[in-house]
């Protein structure tokens, strides 16, 4: 396994606690009206608290982004595969 294959498995499971973040950096540059490179943090909190509607071009955008996210995962898994059947000792 390569620096580099490890590097993008990483990248593509980004996730966990930070999703907030990785939210408003995902539709930071979808907004419909002024793409940006993020959303400010503290206006997708106050979506998750329920403090102020989600918007409705949010759920699209974040589906696209899902269905993004997706095919980088199993195109890492499938690089993973690889690399697991290959004969010991063997770097790609």
């Amino acid at each position: 396994m390569t620096p580099e294959l490890l590097a993008r498995a990483g990248e593509a499971l980004r996730a966990g606690d930070d999703w907030i973040r990785i939210i408003a950096d995902v539709l930071g540059p979808r907004h419909p009206t002024a793409p940006k490179d993020a959303l400010d943090r503290r206006m997708v909190q106050r979506w998750a608290t329920g403090v102020m509607e989600v918007p409705a071009w949010v759920a699209p955008a974040l589906a696209e982004a899902l269905r993004e996210a997706r095919d980088r995962l199993h195109d890492v898994a499938q690089e993973l595969d690889g690399v697991a059947t290959s004969p010991p000792g063997l770097i790609r």
